[in-house]
């Protein structure tokens, strides 16, 4: 009887299609509702299986919810998956390869720096060039990429970088007193990934790549002369890069940031950032301490 049946009917019998169920046509048909609710601040799959199962009593138990849920993202062939929770991250870096500015009376081309600052949610990325990686640079490129946001994450994630960085430490890093200030009035968390671990910030490792190609190719036949012209075709290109949509989807970083992400992120302080600077002075046998 079995040798009758056909490819089909033989694999409706050893993998029965429930996804064709009833009851799991309902459940498929709300996975792309919960999908973007996952991306929130708290949400598992737990609460998400809970309130399906109040609205449908007989559905599927939770360790069927989730297998049909992976079987969902399966099908989906989704590039971008979003296992970050929506304005609760901030990943900065630097870019390995620099861009060049040219001296208009000289010719000398002088080296720049490309920082990078991606929110994991939505993907939505900010970049820009500085002369170095020096504090002053450092902290006004992170200043400038929240007011490109429009608003604070939760937590800024770092590489160890001096700037920022004191001492690095796999479990108690030491931040220095501007990156401090910094996170104080913007009322963020900092967190300095572990030394020689890119996967602690991969996705923005993942966005300095893609701009190698979305930014830095354009540029390869023009010359810029001061800073300002080289970030406003900086930004053109990545506010493109934005709105192009991802691979295998019909939306755009720019679409998820308004949808999930804009409303999650904290209201920026009424003021800008200004950089204190510290040192330590001697207090003269005279009882005066010398300023300068």
């Amino acid at each position: 009887e079995l040798l009758k049946l056909s490819d089909k009917e033989l694999y409706s019998i050893v993998y029965p299609a429930s996804e064709d169920k009833p009851e799991h046509e309902i459940l498929y048909s709300l996975f792309p509702q919960m999908d973007v609710q996952l991306s929130r601040v708290g949400v598992t799959k737990l609460m998400l299986w809970e309130q399906y199962k109040e609205n449908y009593p007989d559905g599927v138990q939770y360790s069927q919810f989730c297998e049909h849920y992976r079987r969902y993202e399966k099908s989906q062939q989704i590039t971008c998956v979003l296992e970050h929770k929506a304005g609760d991250k901030m990943m900065v870096d630097y870019a390995g390869k620099k861009l060049h500015l040219t001296d208009p009376q000289s010719g000398e081309i002088r080296p720049v720096e490309f920082f990078v600052a991606i929110l994991p949610c939505s993907q939505y990325t900010y970049a820009e060039a500085s002369f170095t990686q020096q504090t002053p640079d450092f902290l006004h490129c992170l200043s400038n990429a929240l007011q490109w946001f429009e608003g604070v994450p939760q937590a800024t994630v770092t590489d160890n970088l001096k700037p920022s960085v004191n001492r690095s430490s796999k479990y108690d890093p030491e931040i220095n007193h501007s990156m401090a200030d910094f996170a104080t009035h913007y009322d963020t968390a900092v967190l300095p990934t572990r030394a020689r671990k890119p996967k602690d910030k991969a996705l923005v490792e993942s966005a300095v790549n893609i701009l190698y190609t979305r930014v830095y190719a354009p540029l390869h036949d023009k010359v810029f002369y001061n800073l300002a012209e080289l970030n406003k075709t900086i930004r053109e290109l990545v506010s493109k890069h934005n709105q192009q949509n991802f691979q295998g989807k019909s939306t755009s970083r720019q679409q998820q940031f308004e949808s999930m992400e804009r409303d999650t992120l904290k209201p920026l302080p009424l003021s800008c950032f200004e950089l204190k600077k510290y040192c330590l002075a001697k207090v003269h046998p005279s009882c005066h301490v010398m300023l300068g």
